[in-house]
């Protein structure tokens, strides 16, 4: 065990900047980002579209959906689906 740790020593890290932590995440960007406030409304902007052509229901139903929700999306597909036949048997009885 002794000699495994040994071999685990000599072995040469790579080197990091100081306060790297070694994963990839967020926390050290690439490249520089600014945030303006838009970003958020496009990556919303970009759900709902996807939601909308996906399930068949309004970009205007899915926005508002992802305000009720959230961006989690199973949970806006599921309520999607939903809403999606509640307008489809809405037709179906007139």
């Amino acid at each position: 065990m002794h000699r495994f740790r040994t071999s685990l020593k000599s072995q040469k890290s790579p080197a990091t900047k100081p306060g790297f932590s070694g994963s990839l995440c967020l926390e050290e960007p690439m490249w520089p980002t600014f945030d303006n406030g838009d970003e958020p409304k496009a990556q919303r902007k970009m759900l709902a579209d996807r939601l909308a052509r996906e399930t068949g229901i309004s970009e205007e139903e899915a926005e508002r959906l992802i305000q009720l929700i959230g961006t989690d999306w199973n949970s806006l597909r599921r309520e999607a689906r939903f809403l999606k036949g509640r307008h489809e048997d809405g037709a179906a009885s007139t």
